[in-house]
């Protein structure tokens, strides 16, 4: 069965996010200078697997492709997660807090994505990056990130943070909770939610939402049978603000994507 555009479109994204970071391992950071021998190479999993997605956030019907599954990093400062890539840029001696650059994916749309679109331009899938800030407190690990969309050119911005706690880590189970919040100005919630005049109809009003803080929430884990073999999973939501959810092509106010896969251990 052949996949539609927009699959493809987020399937391709997630390789590129991947292979962003990958590439940049061949540039070392001065932190990774600094603690030369620390780490050796690469560690983490490399993986695949069916993951299930809205075909648009805040759309009702869903699609399933095949995705990397990926967690990795290189000597503990580029990093390739499955939503996000990075590298450290400064970090503490004791290595529970630093300062980076990362980037991630926000999803776009095309118009046969659902019912609502219909006639509807293309939204473009958009990477955006920025400065990123990580801790591990003990109680829980905290990222803060302020990003701007540096690919198609809407200039806007997002300010995520989020909370992330393992609620269980006994071999050979883990299951990590996170809980965040993603406020978009209203550049980005325009372009993806908003209706333009030229997109108007009578059961699609012009609207212009202005920006909203998007609730995160998921949970994602391992079981690992033996030292390389491992069973991976997650399931994340998002929902919406207010200002989205009042957007004529919103049907559903909780975007949910889930996946599950194989992954070897490096």
């Amino acid at each position: 069965m052949m996949l539609e555009d927009s699959a493809l479109s987020r399937q391709r994204c997630l390789i590129a996010v991947a292979l962003l970071a990958s590439l940049a391992a061949a540039c070392p950071t001065a932190a990774s200078a600094e603690r030369e021998g620390d780490a050796q190479g690469w560690n983490g999993s490399i993986g695949a697997g069916p993951a299930v997605f809205p075909r648009y956030v805040g759309g009702a019907a869903l699609h399933l492709l095949s995705i990397p599954l990926i967690s990795v990093n290189y000597k503990e400062t580029i990093y390739v997660e499955l939503f996000r890539a990075g590298a450290v840029v400064f970090a503490s001696a004791d290595r529970k807090a630093a300062f980076g650059l990362a980037a991630e994916p926000r999803w776009g749309f095309h118009s046969s994505d659902g019912q609502r679109l219909a006639g509807m331009t293309t939204r473009r899938t958009s990477i955006e990056g920025g400065p990123t800030f990580d801790w591990e407190s003990g109680l829980a690990d905290v990222n803060v990130s302020y990003f701007t969309d540096v690919s198609n050119g809407t200039g806007g911005r997002s300010l995520r943070a989020s909370l992330s706690r393992d609620v269980i880590k006994s071999t050979p189970f883990i299951l990590t909770a996170t809980v965040g919040i993603d406020h978009v100005d209203a550049a980005l919630r325009d372009y993806y939610f908003g209706i333009r005049p030229s997109e108007a109809t009578a059961a699609r009003p012009a609207y212009a939402p202005g920006g909203g803080t998007d609730l995160l929430y998921g949970i994602d884990g391992s079981y690992a049978w033996d030292r390389h073999h491992s069973v991976v999973f997650g399931l994340n939501a998002t929902r919406l603000s207010d200002s989205a959810m009042r957007s004529p092509i919103v049907e559903r106010r909780n975007a949910l994507a889930a996946w599950l896969g194989y992954a070897w251990r490096l």
